[in-house]
């Protein structure tokens, strides 16, 4: 049998990779990924700051070696996501491959959009760690955008 999957692919550039292995995944160098593939009704309708327990949190960072990437609350990522980060001579890979059925699932049916936000965390060091957003915070409410990094499906 054939999963379906969506994925995501980030390529981050990064002049210090900071992969420390005794670092909290948020002090190390690192990639998050936030989908949100509840039904839009209910989505747009949601005046709270976003709850992560509504949404798909994926907080991944390379290791500086194979086989030592770091994935935050694997056992609560769907079954069959596949989530790899590597370093590269540039910086850090990211790849996510998301089943189609966990969309599906979300929206009582065959999927129509999903909202997605990117952040990558630069932690060149104690002073200087920031995290860069694709899209506003979702859970700032005063930065928050309405529908912000919306992705709708083509019939």
């Amino acid at each position: 049998m054939t999963t379906h999957t969506s994925t995501l692919l980030c390529e981050t550039t990064d002049d210090k990779l900071v992969l420390d292995s005794t670092k909290k995944l948020w002090q190390r160098d690192s990639v998050q990924v936030s989908l949100d593939a509840r039904p839009a009704a209910v989505r747009d309708k949601d005046d709270r700051p976003h709850q992560w327990s509504e949404m798909l949190p994926i907080f991944v960072s390379p290791g500086i070696k194979s086989g030592e990437m770091i994935l935050l609350n694997r056992k609560r990522l769907p079954k069959d996501i596949k989530v790899a980060c590597v370093t590269t001579a540039a910086g850090h890979n990211t790849e996510i491959a998301v089943p189609v059925a966990y969309l599906n699932e979300k929206q009582g049916g065959e999927w129509k959009d999903f909202r997605l936000n990117i952040g990558v965390r630069d932690c060149d060091s104690e002073t200087e760690n920031g995290i860069i957003l694709w899209q506003p915070h979702w859970q700032l409410v005063n930065e928050a955008v309405p529908g912000a990094g919306t992705f709708r499906r083509k019939k």
